[in-house]
């Protein structure tokens, strides 16, 4: 008899309300992400748990369609989130753009410094 009152907790309004402020931070997130995106091309999430790698994977795709491209998402081994645009490297504008940025970083890290070079390391030096 009580049976005939129920209905399903989605219906509820305090669901509801969840609901749309659920909604209302995965298009915050997205659109975040979606700036990151036209920047870079790809952006790392950081997750605590499923839940918010689930909230990761929602705005991602929701970002891609926010920049109209096409995007992948995928949970990285560390519990991370990967979001990043499939079609950044189709463009040969972007292409060239990535490559200079990461030429860029690369010879400020000073990483490489006398590294295969030679003649540039100590044990280069007899060998010329």
């Amino acid at each position: 008899m009580a049976e005939d009152n129920v209905r399903p907790i989605g219906t509820a309004a305090s669901a509801k309300a969840r609901a749309r402020v659920e909604a209302r931070r995965i298009a915050e997130h997205a659109e975040q992400i979606a700036s990151e995106l036209r920047h870079t091309g790809a952006v790392v999430l950081a997750c605590a748990d499923d839940a918010e790698r689930d909230r990761a994977r929602k705005a991602g795709r929701r970002a891609g369609r926010i920049i109209n491209r096409k995007v992948r998402t995928k949970i990285l081994p560390d519990g991370r989130v990967g979001v990043w645009d499939t079609e950044r490297q189709d463009h040969p504008l972007h292409s060239q753009l990535d490559r200079t940025r990461g030429n860029k970083i690369i010879s400020e890290s000073g990483v490489f410094d006398g590294i295969g070079v030679p003649g540039a390391g100590p044990e280069d030096e007899g060998s010329q």
